[in-house]
């Protein structure tokens, strides 16, 4: 039997499965360290996930520094 491949969006912007807000303690924080401890995840694989990426867009994260403002 062939495996079933489902592709419910067809990227990760508009993906509606996908966490794209900041829902989580201030980037760099003890609170979001300890986040990252707890779940396994390192860093760097933070990094790639959408989460940031919307962040740094956003202007929540410049220079890998926590600003929690919204870019203008």
């Amino acid at each position: 039997m062939k495996p079933i491949r489902i592709c419910p969006d067809a990227d990760v912007q508009n993906a509606d499965w996908t966490k794209q807000t900041w829902d989580l303690p201030p980037y760099g924080s003890a609170a979001f360290e300890l986040h990252l401890f707890t779940t396994g995840m390192t860093l760097e694989h933070f990094q790639t996930l959408p989460v940031y990426q919307w962040a740094v867009r956003k202007g929540l994260i410049v220079d890998d520094k926590w600003t929690g403002e919204p870019a203008p």
